[in-house]
């Protein structure tokens, strides 16, 4: 009979997401309690939001109107626009439609204060938190 005393530590080291980096690569390093290490494979983790998190809305903070940059890519696709307060409340749906230029959203009356923006696209969904002054 094999007696095993379960020890776990985790040792995290992380650099910064990259916006279109769509491609990690991770591997594990075990210490054992004698001091010597062994390392696991190298194991491919692929970001499939890569090209959402390139959208980008500014000014931040904005007055009455917001703009939303699309990424660019090969083939332009629809994307989506949801503005939601901090405690999830809808304010604002709109359909984004598939062009170069920054596309504004205008939003007059809106109270000021923290708001949540989620962009969808075909590629993945993104959030950014904005300010209204």
């Amino acid at each position: 009979m094999v007696t095993v005393a379960l020890c776990s530590f985790l040792s995290r080291v992380s650099t910064p997401f990259t916006p279109g980096a769509a491609s990690r690569y991770y591997r594990l390093r075990q210490v054992d309690r004698d001091g010597s290490t062994e390392y696991s494979p190298v194991v491919a983790v692929t970001v499939a939001g890569a090209a959402a998190a390139s959208c980008t809305a500014y000014p931040n903070p904005f007055a009455d109107e917001l703009y939303v940059a699309l990424p660019a890519g090969t083939e332009p696709q629809p994307a989506t626009a949801v503005l939601t307060t901090l405690t999830g409340q809808p304010v604002l749906s709109a359909p984004l439609q598939p062009q170069a230029a920054p596309q504004r959203l205008s939003l007059p009356g809106l109270a000021p204060g923290i708001y949540v923006l989620r962009l969808t696209t075909a590629a993945g969904t993104t959030t950014q938190r904005i300010s209204h002054r």
